[in-house]
């Protein structure tokens, strides 16, 4: 153990001296294997080969992974990353493969311990009183864990010492990202819990599942696509009454109460004394619902119903069963359906862990374009959801030595815990007990007939105008019948359950009927007559109440956007939103340009796991403070129209922006 600690002062000079981001690939691994004969070749290599820490070369040859190792592990003692070392190896534990040894009644310990003679000491739990404690509590561990621990270590600086005496070429920076922070995580010396992070990302997954459950009963178009995600062809044959009523049982189900889920994680990050046991409490029966969403959605998402088959129908049941059916030739989807079994089984689940599958998928996606493609939008948000969950848990679970001390209390009370989420949500019992079989509901949302086709697309006049109405109407009516459909059956709705968590500023928007202006009549103020507003729910709202009142007009905003000093910028804007005095229609979008427009505005850009951006406001002089989150467009990187104009929307909501505000300087 010496060798640890007498090469840190001297073995690791300035990351800046280390590599060039000039240099070529076969040069890095040239070096790379150098310092590590025989070093995995693959990202998480683990995952396949149930092998020990998961340093790999793909990701080393990355231009800024070997630094942040170096730097971080140069400049932090070896106790500081003992727990995480063992923690990505743990893998070959679960699986059986490379057990640790056995010694009762003694402790390793490591926290603390800064010298050769002192890291690791063994002591016996009859010559220290705090033996045991200091085992259970993360100040130390076990004698087997403890050596597996050593090894890892060893073999780590071993690898950085002779590192340090190859590489002498400088280093650019990188953006950051959450992918990149993750891809970079077993480099860096383990993150001290970060509030303010955590927060961060429940709080973009919140707004996130406002906005879609907001777009569902505003926008007929968004509304038809998610139904068509869910409609597997193959399983209409069973009925459409049927068929169509559990399509749209999912849709309602899973949109309120994914907002209830992560509004009340977002509150339980924000009371951090009350974190620990029942946060993680939540984010597990969270990570349980995502993943029950993934599997009932995977096979519905068009680039996977090629691969589904349907089971023959139990004359008993009314239950629709379907499986993987997997091609023979060779197929991105063979790459890919792997990592998702390991998600849907319990006892391979339980083997490599959530986090690490979630890695996993990421890197393959972002790795491998065909199987990318296979990614709907619909999925993608979905692994976006349980990405940010599984984040959260790891954050958790590497805040160590404290971790130990939360899971094994956690574990202790966990049916307390349980029974306060129970409580929690008992309201929804009765909402997820109501069925729409036996109804007739499905006749308002089957959108095979066009009752959905909205010409968002198209110019303005009195033809295009009553035919963009006629679709919002049918939208209207089929929530007016949902609604109608839970009041009748239960005391509460799902709209009682999450009124007072939406945002009492928002409402319904609408096209207003179509007025011929003449020129001898007075200039219309255009913005003022673009739409008109209704309440969120015709069944729920109260008129008594100024804030929900009549909604006959849009409360003028008061923002002041500053001029665009950029044409590309002020372009992007254009396009987002619909503006009477600008007839054109614009095309498509690229995301860079986007993205550039944002940041342009004000907002900083982060890249979460999966397709999913969020954007923070980082200046006051926008006048805002939440932050509002975007899926990339996939598998291109261009925004279509009507994806573009659907962005407008939760703009203008979130901030109150109008297509006339935006003016180039």
């Amino acid at each position: 153990m010496s060798s640890l600690f007498q090469n840190l002062p001297r073995g690791l000079p300035m990351p800046s001296a280390f590599l060039s981001p000039k240099g070529s690939n076969p040069q890095k691994k040239k070096i790379l294997l150098e310092a590590w004969p025989g070093m995995s070749p693959h990202h998480r290599a683990d995952v396949a080969a149930w092998r020990q820490n998961s340093k790999a070369k793909e990701d080393l040859m990355k231009t800024k992974t070997l630094l942040l190792l170096l730097h971080h592990r140069g400049r932090h003692q070896p106790h500081e990353f003992v727990h995480s070392d063992l923690e990505q190896a743990a893998l070959g534990e679960t699986s059986r493969v490379t057990m640790p040894g056995f010694l009762n009644e003694y402790t390793m310990l490591f926290v603390g311990r800064t010298s050769p003679k002192t890291y690791g000491e063994l002591v016996s739990w009859d010559d220290d009183d705090d033996a045991f404690e200091n085992m259970t509590n993360g100040v130390g561990m076990d004698p087997g864990h403890g050596l597996q621990a050593l090894e890892i270590q060893q073999r780590i600086w071993e690898f950085m010492v002779k590192c340090c005496q190859i590489l002498l070429q400088d280093v650019a920076s990188m953006a950051e990202s959450a992918v990149v922070i993750s891809l970079e995580a077993p480099y860096r010396i383990p993150a001290r819990l970060d509030f303010t992070r955590l927060k961060a990302m429940a709080s973009a997954e919140r707004n996130s599942a406002e906005d879609h459950l907001w777009a569902l009963c505003e926008d007929p178009s968004y509304f038809a696509e998610i139904i068509q995600d869910l409609s597997h062809p193959a399983l209409k044959e069973v009925g459409r009454p049927l068929f169509w009523s559990r399509v749209l049982g999912n849709v309602v189900v899973e949109a309120y109460s994914g907002f209830a889920t992560f509004d009340h994680i977002l509150k339980q990050i924000n009371r951090d004394s009350s974190l620990h046991e029942a946060l993680r409490c939540s984010l597990d029966a969270a990570k349980t619902d995502l993943i029950l969403k993934l599997k009932n959605g995977l096979f519905a998402s068009p680039p996977f119903r090629q691969f589904c088959v349907r089971h023959p129908e139990d004359p008993g049941s009314y239950k629709i069963r379907s499986a993987y059916s997997p091609p023979r030739q060779d197929h991105a989807v063979k790459r890919l359906m792997p990592l998702f079994n390991i998600v849907f089984s319990e006892d391979q689940f339980f083997l490599f862990g959530l986090h690490t599958v979630t890695d996993e998928i990421k890197h393959l996606v972002r790795a491998d374009a065909a199987v990318a493609a296979l990614i709907s939008p619909m999925i993608a948000n979905r692994l976006s959801s349980l990405s940010v969950v599984s984040e959260c848990l790891h954050q958790l679970h590497v805040f160590q030595p404290w971790a130990r001390k939360i899971e094994d209390d956690m574990e202790l009370k966990k049916d307390e815990l349980r029974s306060q989420y129970t409580e929690c949500f008992k309201g929804w019992l009765p909402i997820l007990r109501v069925k729409f079989e036996g109804s007739l509901v499905y006749q308002y949302a089957d959108p095979t007939d066009g009752k959905f086709d909205y010409p968002l697309h198209r110019r303005r006049n009195k033809q295009n105008v009553d035919i963009m109405r006629r679709p919002e109407e049918n939208l209207d009516a089929f929530w007016e019948a949902v609604d109608k459909h839970y009041r009748s059956r239960t005391a509460s709705s799902q709209h009682d359950l999450v009124a007072q968590l939406l945002r009492n500023d928002r409402a319904i928007q609408r096209t207003p009927a179509w007025e011929e202006h003449t020129k001898s009549k007075k200039p219309v103020d255009a913005t003022s007559a673009e739409y008109v507003y209704q309440p969120f729910s015709r069944v729920y709202h109260d008129k008594a109440k100024q804030i929900t009142g009549n909604f006959s007009r849009a409360t003028p905003s008061t923002t002041r956007l500053p001029s665009q000093k950029h044409a590309r910028a002020h372009k992007v804007f254009k396009a987002l939103f619909h503006s009477p005095s600008n007839p054109n229609l614009p095309g498509v979008v690229p995301w860079p340009g986007f993205l550039h427009a944002m940041v342009t505005m004000g907002f900083s850009a982060e890249k979460l796991h999966g397709s999913a951006w969020n954007f923070t406001p980082k200046t006051i002089d926008l006048g805002v403070e939440r932050s509002i989150q975007f899926h990339e467009p996939h598998p291109s990187n261009r925004i279509p129209f009507l994806w573009a104009r659907r962005f407008g929307r939760r703009l203008a909501k979130a901030y109150g922006w109008e297509g006339e505000m935006f003016r180039l300087a």
